[in-house]
């Protein structure tokens, strides 16, 4: 595959140049996939509305990578402790845009489902963080850290910072 005479080795790249959403009788289905799929949906759609949206998604996914890969060496959750926090603050950015890009839908969704289902039923859209409940994702890092690296404990959890995004 190529652009203007130049190999591209990234689908992601065509993309770039050639937006494509397909809607077919079978989009619903989108829906009532798994977490990761529907968060793929929006994904989709944040790539194409948002510039810096790809980069910050490719980021996220590298460091996602690497801090995973640290946490199955157990001898490293030093390292764990230093991917928490770029996973923290790109993490919060996934997801306020996805929240964003949510929010915009709603009313589109709510007057199309409106229009098939009648005034008798009402529906939501929500977006739902991947950490548990209310717990911030910085938390959800941190006592996963110190769950996969007991043998290190005693050294690490002197290190830990509770840290916010800007």
């Amino acid at each position: 595959m190529s652009i203007n005479g130049l190999e591209q080795k990234l689908v992601s790249n065509l993309a770039l140049h050639l937006p494509l959403q397909v809607i077919s009788p079978d989009t619903h289905y989108d829906f009532q996939q798994t977490a990761k799929h529907r968060r793929g949906v929006l994904d989709w759609g944040l790539f194409h509305v948002e510039p810096d949206f790809s980069g910050l998604w490719t980021r996220y996914q590298r460091i996602l990578h690497q801090r995973n890969a640290a946490l199955k060496d157990r001898g490293h959750s030093k390292a764990c402790f230093a991917w928490d926090e770029e996973l923290v603050v790109t993490g919060e950015k996934l997801h306020a845009a996805r929240a964003k890009l949510t929010e915009q839908l709603l009313p589109h969704y709510q007057s199309c489902c409106q229009q098939l289902l009648g005034e008798k039923y009402r529906v939501d859209l929500i977006l739902e963080p991947g950490w548990e409940g209310k717990e911030a994702l910085v938390r959800a890092c941190t006592r996963i850290t110190l769950a996969i690296a007991p043998a290190d404990l005693p050294t690490v959890a002197r290190n830990v910072q509770i840290y916010k995004s800007t």
